[in-house]
């Protein structure tokens, strides 16, 4: 597949003559392998680092049922993406056949010309169909990897409804215990509240986090709560 893409490469650079400089053609001439490199290696969708602390956060997916019926939607979703793009390479080959077909029948120099380039197109479009799927089925499986990671036979893995009451609730229970407040305009310095004068206010770019069950004084645990509240005031109370 790499040499098919460096062909493809290499095949377009006299037609990059009336698109780029002299300057950027040379460029991109002296680039053709590292080109090539970059579009072997990039990346393409998620990685399992990646789906393991941007999917399936412990704040949004509490439980291993949670996480496992998240790894069900997802290993769906991309099974249905790889099917979709199978579909689109038959489509795409049969294309590529009609071409072939019609340039080596074909006189007129405009039609020949239109057809050489829909073949060029169809051709890296099918190298990067083929690098699509191989990473489509990468995530298949690495989904499939994480769904017997976190089935451990506590929970039912036949009805999603069966786990959701619990991991709603831990999630939402998680969610609204810190109350997060950006500090806009205030006072300056503190004042009494009176109808008589207007003071000066300033902007205020504070952002005050206030955490249910974490003391504000940071006590650390060793302050004494009441009605909860944290009496404690410094370490010298201690």
């Amino acid at each position: 597949m790499k040499k098919d893409v460096r062909e493809v490469i290499q095949g377009e650079e006299p037609h990059l003559n009336n698109l780029l400089t002299q300057e950027d053609l040379s460029s991109f001439k002296g680039m053709v392998d590292e080109l090539r490199d970059t579009w072997t290696k990039k990346q393409m969708f998620r990685t399992e680092t990646e789906a393991r602390f941007s999917v399936l956060q412990d704040n949004r997916y509490p439980t291993r049922a949670a996480k496992y019926w998240q790894c069900v939607r997802e290993q769906s979703s991309y099974l249905d993406n790889l099917m979709t793009l199978s579909f689109d390479y038959r489509r795409n080959d049969a294309k590529i056949k009609y071409l072939e077909k019609k340039i080596s029948n074909e006189k007129d120099g405009y039609k020949l010309t239109k057809y050489e380039i829909d073949l060029d197109e169809c051709r890296f479009g099918k190298a990067s169909m083929e690098k699509q799927a191989r990473h489509r089925m990468r995530e298949i499986k690495m989904w499939s990897k994480l769904k017997k990671e976190f089935n451990d036979g506590s929970f039912n893995d036949k009805d999603v409804n069966q786990h959701q009451l619990e991991s709603y609730g831990m999630q939402y229970h998680e969610k609204y215990r810190a109350l997060y407040t950006f500090a806009g305009a205030g006072y300056d310095d503190y004042k009494v509240k009176t109808l008589k004068n207007t003071y000066f206010t300033e902007r205020r770019n504070h952002m005050w986090h206030w955490k249910r069950d974490a003391c504000p004084n940071n006590c650390t645990g060793r302050g004494v709560c009441r009605f909860g509240y944290c009496t404690y005031l410094s370490h010298t109370n201690i």
